[in-house]
C-alpha cells in the first residue's frame, strides 16, 4: 500500500500517492473538512491509490503555514477558489471526493461542470435543505453561535469535537485526531449556516454518490438523504456510522463500496464517453 507522500500543488501543502498496479486513467482529488487540513484524508488515499488511482488531497488556505492565520476573515467562495485553483493543476475534470464541508465544495465543483463524478461523503447541505440538527451536535452550535455569528475563527474543544466528530471513532484514536484539527473560519461556518450556498442541481450532470452513517452529528441522515434527491444521486446510510467515515472501524468496506460505484458508473466505457458538464 502506498503512503502518500507531501507536496504542493497550485502553492497549497498535499498529499500525493501514486496508484498502484494497473493504474486507473482517471485521478482522485479529495476535499477535507472544517476544521481540517488534507492530512486527514491520508487513509483514503492509501487504500484508493491501492485500487489503482492517482490521489491528491490539498488543504486550503488559513491552514499548514497558509495566511490568513486561523483561517480569519476566509469565506466559502475563497475555500471554492483555492479548489478549482488544485484541479487547474491537476486534471480538468477528475473524480472528486469530498467530506463533510469538502462534500459542500465538491457540490459546487460538480456544478461548475470541473469534476467527472462527485462523492459525498456526510456532506454539508447546500441552501435550501434545512434540517433540524441532531442532539449531539447542539453543544458545539451553542457554545459557538457567537463566532459564527460574527464570522470569528473557532476551534473545538476535545469534548465538542468527540461529540460532533468522532461519537464513532474507536476511543483509542480520538487524542490523536483531535490533535489533527485545525481552528477555521467562523464566516465560512455563516455562510453554510445561516445564508446557505446555492447549488443549481440542474447543472450537475456528472454521477454523484451521496453517502452518510446513521449516527453522524454532523450530517445528520435526514440531511443527506435530502442532498441525494436534489441531484438524483444514489444514496447509501451505514447503520452505526458517525463523520469520520474515512477513518472509523471498517472504513475500508465503505471505500471499496466507493470503488465499486466508479467503475459502474465512473470507468466503464459508456461512462469515459460522457461529458461531466
Amino acid at each position: 500500500m502506498t503512503e502518500p507522500i507531501e507536496t504542493v500543488v497550485a502553492g497549497f501543502p498535499a498529499l500525493y500517492a501514486q496508484g498502484e498496479n494497473g493504474r486507473r486513467r482517471l485521478p482522485i482529488v479529495f476535499q477535507h473538512g472544517l476544521w481540517g487540513t488534507d492530512l486527514q484524508l491520508a487513509p483514503f488515499l492509501r487504500f484508493f491509490s491501492a485500487a489503482g488511482f492517482d490521489c491528491y488531497a490539498a488543504c486550503r488556505r488559513g491552514r499548514r503555514g497558509v495566511p490568513p492565520e486561523r483561517a480569519g476573515g476566509v469565506r466559502f467562495d475563497d475555500f471554492l477558489e483555492d479548489a478549482l485553483s488544485v484541479l487547474d493543476a491537476i486534471h480538468p475534470a477528475p473524480i472528486v471526493i469530498g467530506w463533510s464541508l469538502g462534500g459542500l465544495v465538491a457540490q459546487k465543483i460538480a456544478e461548475a461542470g470541473r469534476c467527472c463524478a462527485a462523492v459525498l461523503l456526510a456532506p454539508v447541505a447546500p441552501g435550501g435543505i434545512h434540517v433540524a440538527p441532531r442532539l449531539g451536535s447542539l453543544p458545539t452550535y451553542l457554545r459557538h453561535s457567537l463566532d459564527i455569528l460574527f464570522g470569528l475563527p473557532f476551534e473545538l474543544s476535545k469534548r465538542n469535537a468527540t461529540n460532533l466528530l468522532m461519537n464513532r471513532v474507536e476511543e483509542s484514536e480520538r487524542q490523536r485526531l483531535f490533535e489533527s484539527l485545525v481552528p477555521d473560519s467562523g464566516r465560512v461556518a455563516r455562510d453554510f449556516t445561516l445564508a446557505g450556498v446555492a447549488v443549481d442541481e440542474s447543472k450537475v450532470r456528472c454521477p454523484v454518490l451521496c453517502i452518510v452513517g446513521t449516527e453522524d452529528n454532523a450530517a445528520p441522515a435526514r440531511s443527506v438523504r435530502r442532498v441525494a434527491s436534489k441531484y438524483g444521486a444514489e444514496l447509501r446510510e451505514y447503520p452505526g456510522r458517525g463523520h469520520w467515515l474515512h477513518e472509523e472501524p471498517g472504513f475500508e468496506m465503505i471505500a471499496a463500496e466507493i470503488v465499486s460505484w466508479l467503475e459502474q458508473h465512473v470507468l466503464q466505457p459508456s461512462a469515459a464517453n460522457a461529458s461531466p458538464a
